[in-house]
This record gives C-alpha cells, sequence and structure tokens, in this order.
C-alpha cells in the first residue's frame, strides 16, 4: 500500500508554511556567523583558549582550532609547484541478510594511479574478498554487522593506500571521505576497531617515511567544525559551563567559507579538537582546510584533511591544492577529483554483479552436495508482491 496521500499533502503543506520564519532564522544566523568569524580572525589566541577551556570541561567536544593563518582569508593555489603522482582509492561493500538462501558479504576496493605528463593511461587496480561461513561471525558469536562489514571496508581501504602508492618521492595519496578511521562506536569487537587503527596508523607512519601526501576529499561537508570554534569563543560560553549551546547552530562551515573564499582558493589550516585527537599523535594530528573548487557563480566546497607532517609543510600543501583543483576541473561543472571518481566507479558492486555471485555461491554449494536454506517466507512474499502479484 502506498503512503498515506491525505496525511503527505498535510506534511508537506506545513512544512511549505513554516518556510519564510525557517529561512529568516538561518539567514540571520549565517550572517551572525559570518560576523563573528571576521572579528575574532583578529584574535586567534583567544579562540583557541576558549576551546581549551571548554575541552577541560567536556572531554567530547569537537571543533576546530585556528593555527597561525587568518582563517578569515582565502589562499590561492601558488603557482609552480609541481604536478605529482596520484594514487586515489576507493571501497564499496554489502552483505546479505539471513532471510537470503545463503549469507555471505562483498568487499571491493577500488585503486587508481595517475602519472601526469607520463603518458601513460591511469592504472586501475581491484581487490575483492568474500566473507563466507565462519568469517561472517563476530568473535563474541555475533552475525558481523554493517558496521563491521564498514570496519573492515575502510580497513582495506587504507591498507591499499599503501600498498599500491607507486615507488617514487612525493606521490599524493587521496582517499573518499575522512582521513580519520571511523566506526569505534558500529562494530560489534572494540578489539577489531583497536587493531584495525593500529594497523591504520603504522601505514600512516610508513606513507610519512615514503614521503607522501596524504590526504581526505570530504565532498560537500556537513560538519560545523569552525561555527562550533566560533559558538565557544563567544565571550562567557567556555567559562560558564555553557558549552551546549548552539546559538549559530543553523549556519554551517560550507556556507560560511563560500563567501569568504574565491574560485580555487583554500581557507586557512586547522587542526581538531576531539576525543579521538589522542589517537592520532605528533605527526598523525588529523588537521583540515576548505577548498573552493567552484566558480564565482556556483561555489563548491570540499573539507581536505591532512596529517600535520602535511600540513606543516606550505609546499606539499600547495603540490596538493594544484593538483586537487586539475582533478576537479576535468569533470566540468559537477567538480569532484577525476581520480577519486574513477576509484569509486571500480570499486562499486552493482546488484546484478550482487545477484551473478549469490548464484556462483548457491551453484558452488550444490556442486559439493550442500543444499543451501531456502529463503524465509517473509521474503518470498515481498518477491511476490513486488512483482505484481497478490501478498
Amino acid at each position: 500500500m502506498p503512503a498515506n496521500p491525505q496525511q503527505l499533502h498535510n506534511a508537506i503543506m506545513q512544512i511549505g508554511s513554516g518556510l519564510a520564519a525557517s529561512w529568516e532564522t538561518i539567514q540571520t544566523t549565517q550572517v551572525d556567523a559570518l560576523r563573528t568569524l571576521q572579528e575574532m580572525a583578529a584574535a586567534p589566541d583567544r579562540v583557541a583558549t576558549g576551546i581549551r577551556q571548554a575541552a577541560a570541561a567536556d572531554s567530547t567536544l569537537r571543533c576546530a582550532i585556528p593555527l597561525d593563518e587568518d582563517f578569515s582569508a582565502g589562499f590561492p593555489c601558488p603557482p609552480g609547484v609541481g604536478a605529482p603522482s596520484l594514487l586515489a582509492v576507493d571501497g564499496s561493500q554489502f552483505i546479505t541478510d539471513r532471510h537470503e538462501e545463503v549469507m555471505f558479504a562483498v568487499i571491493n576496493i577500488g585503486s587508481v594511479i595517475i602519472e601526469p605528463g607520463s603518458g601513460k593511461a591511469p592504472e586501475v587496480l581491484t581487490d575483492t574478498r568474500v566473507l563466507f561461513g565462519d568469517e561472517l561471525w563476530a568473535s563474541d558469536g555475533d552475525l558481523l554487522s554493517e558496521g563491521d562489514v564498514a570496519l573492515l571496508r575502510d580497513s582495506a581501504e587504507r591498507r591499499s593506500l599503501l600498498a599500491n602508492a607507486p615507488a617514487v618521492s612525493g606521490v599524493a595519496v587521496l582517499s573518499d571521505g575522512p582521513l580519520e578511521l571511523w566506526g569505534a562506536k558500529d562494530v560489534s569487537d572494540p578489539r577489531a576497531f583497536e587493531n584495525a587503527l593500529r594497523r591504520y596508523l603504522e601505514d600512516l607512519h610508513e606513507l610519512q617515511r615514503r614521503n607522501c601526501t596524504v590526504a581526505g576529499y570530504v565532498d560537500k561537508p556537513a560538519a560545523d567544525l569552525v561555527v562550533r570554534m566560533l559558538e565557544l569563543a563567544l565571550p562567557g560560553v567556555a567559562t560558564s559551563g555553557q558549552q551546549h549551546l548552539r546559538p549559530l547552530r543553523r549556519a554551517s562551515d560550507r556556507w560560511l567559507f563560500a563567501r569568504i573564499l574565491k574560485p580555487h582558493e583554500r581557507s586557512a589550516i586547522f587542526t581538531v579538537q576531539s576525543s579521538s585527537a589522542l589517537r592520532y599523535p605528533e605527526d598523525l594530528a588529523i588537521h583540515f582546510f576548505y577548498l573552493n573548487v567552484g566558480s564565482e557563480s556556483q561555489p563548491a566546497l570540499a573539507r581536505i584533511e591532512i596529517p600535520r607532517w602535511v600540513a606543516q609543510d606550505q609546499h606539499r600543501v600547495g603540490v596538493l591544492h594544484q593538483a586537487l583543483l586539475e582533478q576537479c576541473a576535468l569533470l566540468g561543472a559537477r567538480p569532484y577529483p577525476y581520480i577519486l571518481h574513477r576509484a569509486h566507479e571500480t570499486a562499486r558492486i552493482s546488484l546484478q554483479e550482487r545477484e551473478q555471485i549469490k548464484l556462483r555461491l548457491l551453484l558452488e554449494m550444490r556442486n559439493h552436495g550442500y543444499e543451501p536454506e531456502a529463503v524465509s517466507g517473509k521474503d518470498s512474499a515481498k518477491s511476490v508482491s513486488s512483482s505484481g502479484g497478490r501478498y
């Protein structure tokens, strides 16, 4: 049965009636946030002090911390920094559910290597892993969750960064999404996350030793790290125990820097205050900047995450800045790094491929004398319903 049409109509009409007031509130908050940023850029030490005071009272606090660049200014791409070799990695995963004839999961990692000026076509690599049987169960006896499989995918992506990095100095290594390894709260076995993090930090150290420039590219970011920084630096907020207040909640980092950055400019570099910061010590500390890869009429903001060893090297930052602009230009009006797009397309597993994998597994099981279970009644009924039969 479709959704209730009258309830849908009423809900949409109610939303529409409140749009004007909501939009006015958003605009007012955005203007306040921009003004606050411009005022506070003249006193970055006061901003950092406010954050330290707030963090002392709330260890879960997550926000930006300013460094020594003017965070109300934009920074153009430096000329003539050279084009590095590029490696991009992305991954996909899926896990079937208990209602199907056979349970399995697949993790697929796509890696793409481009050497500008070499005349070579991009090198495309895939690494596919099928999980079956005991591999689908966690150490506590529970079936792997989507979070567990996502952690395995993230770990495999990060291992591929090191495994496929070209053996040349100065390669830029890109991943789609944050540089930080996520998933600690979503996995059934915390030890699995800790082991994955340990291996990832070892790989980051090795990439640093190889003189690589490592970055994570977050497209159309939703985080409000800088806005949260501004809120905490407002007079009296950090010292009054009111860190939970969100006076600028309707503003966003993306809106702010779309007004500050001209096309192809980057923002100041920030570091991150968060509960996970201790996991990334010293040269591995997570930093970031915003980059406008769009045009004058249509800004397009990305957040670029980098480790401290990259953030402290202006030449590396400039090389990365230029490489990302060149890659984004290849996709025209909808800017996004071409090499990451290729890695995504390489890693993506279609519904048809999923079905083919399942059928091959079922055939292999029968060839070895093992009869798969039947689909559940629930799944069978869904199939009848979706095919036009009576439910």
